[in-house]
């Protein structure tokens, strides 16, 4: 009988757990974000944020302009999130589908709000219209967090 290697037998639990860890799914999964921000100061609350990296090179083009940039504002977000939003500048760095690297001007746009089918349909919309308005390759990256704030 052939003896197994030193730590074989002790790593079979700590396997047993990662394949565990790597079943859950989302669904699994967010229904946790708010309750580990319901221990949030007040006054603050749980509030959902998500951050959108629009790249700002078009094909064909050098660039989106401020004018372009100011009328996709004006025309796709604010009507989806007239409450608030932040904008910031940034610069960004990502590897197209053939395997090169580009760097290029990103704007960063924060939306705070309330967790919902309505709200998660918008975000994506916006997604959708830059990508399709501005030629992209993807759209744009989408980060999700739960966050504690107040209004």
């Amino acid at each position: 009988m052939c003896e197994r290697p030193w730590g074989l037998r002790r790593s079979r639990p700590i396997a047993r757990a990662i394949a565990a860890a790597l079943t859950l799914t989302s669904a699994d999964v967010l229904p946790m974000l708010p309750a580990r921000a319901e221990g949030c100061a007040a006054p603050t609350s749980a509030t959902q944020q998500v951050e959108l990296y629009f790249g700002a090179s078009v094909k064909g083009r050098p660039f989106v302009t401020e004018r372009a940039w100011s009328k996709f504002l004006d025309t796709e977000v604010t009507p989806r999130f007239p409450d608030g939003l932040t904008v910031f500048d940034a610069h960004g760095q990502w590897r197209s589908g053939d395997g090169r690297i580009y760097r290029e001007a990103t704007r960063v746009l924060l939306i705070l709000y309330k967790a919902d089918a309505a709200s998660e349909g918008k975000i994506e919309a916006l997604r959708d219209a830059y990508k399709k308005q501005f030629h992209q390759e993807d759209a744009p990256l989408r980060v999700d967090s739960t966050v504690c704030a107040t209004f």
